[in-house]
């Protein structure tokens, strides 16, 4: 049986505090010892009590719709710190016939047969709770240090001076700023621009506040990009012709592409690639 896995694995701090390396390592052995086939891996780096994380949405999208047979979880609060988003998750895995593996408990929400499984429910809502417990403790406690800070005189915070001023972040996020005002993602436009979702947010509520909810077009090079789609090669070649689309390769003949600067067979053959998988006939 080809059974076909996705790993899911989070931290909460944004940077280099925290790593999802370790829980990649972990499940991707597991997977290979077990003969599964890796088809996906979902990464976030976002605090487990939102129950708004985009990675985890699109990881649950993506399984739910017949990509995968399991999902893979270092542990289960790597789900959420609350009850009810994990109970909640657990529940549209199972009605959409995936399983669950915890591997801290080496543990499966669905048994050989395809049904649940009864201790699986247990252990899943008791240590919820114990994420969700442990996370109030923890927010008391940052709470409780903060204001023993504050009576000593410390200063929290960032350093006076430190905070950009709105100009500056305009320049230095100007192309994620134009990548969003076009429509793209808060995901894809961190993708391309190599920064963190939490602060593509940021610009966007700060720069793109009037813009609709982006709706990528799936053509679109940035979407291709962001979804692995497309080379960056490609994606820079096309960039300064000033295309937008997959379709805009159509524009020029291979000849045409062959003469300029940084085209050889190999990107041709990506753009043939592209289209082809699109539907879209090249003369």
């Amino acid at each position: 049986m080809n059974t076909k896995a996705v790993i899911y694995a989070r931290v909460s701090s944004e940077g280099d505090r925290q790593s999802t390396d370790r829980q990649v390592r972990d499940l991707t052995s597991f997977a290979e010892a077990n003969h599964y086939n890796l088809v996906k891996v979902f990464t976030e780096q976002m605090s487990g009590a939102r129950d708004d994380r985009p990675i985890l949405g699109e990881c649950l999208d993506y399984c739910c719709n017949g990509g995968a047979d399991i999902l893979l979880i270092g542990e289960i609060s790597r789900l959420g710190r609350s009850v009810k988003i994990i109970v909640d998750t657990k529940e549209r895995l199972t009605k959409a016939g995936v399983n669950i593996y915890i591997q801290d408990l080496n543990l499966f929400t669905l048994l050989a047969d395809g049904t649940e499984n009864p201790a699986a429910d247990i252990i899943v809502t008791v240590l919820g709770l114990g994420a969700q417990i442990e996370r109030k403790q923890i927010v008391n406690r940052l709470n409780s240090g903060r204001k023993a800070a504050i009576a000593k005189g410390v200063h929290m915070g960032r350093k006076v001076g430190s905070v950009k001023s709105k100009e500056q972040k305009r320049t230095e996020y100007q192309r994620a700023i134009n990548l969003l005002k076009k429509g793209t993602s808060v995901r894809n436009t961190a993708v391309i621009c190599t920064l963190s979702p939490g602060t593509v947010q940021t610009i966007k509520k700060e720069f793109v506040t009037l813009m609709p909810e982006a709706n990528d077009d799936p053509l679109s090079l940035d979407t291709m990009l962001a979804t692995g789609k497309m080379s960056r090669r490609l994606y820079d070649c096309l960039s300064v012709l000033g295309y937008i689309s997959v379709k805009d390769i159509t524009q020029k003949t291979e000849k045409e592409y062959l003469v300029m600067r940084g085209i050889g067979k190999s990107t041709i053959d990506e753009m043939h690639r592209l289209l082809t998988e699109n539907g879209i006939d090249w003369c």
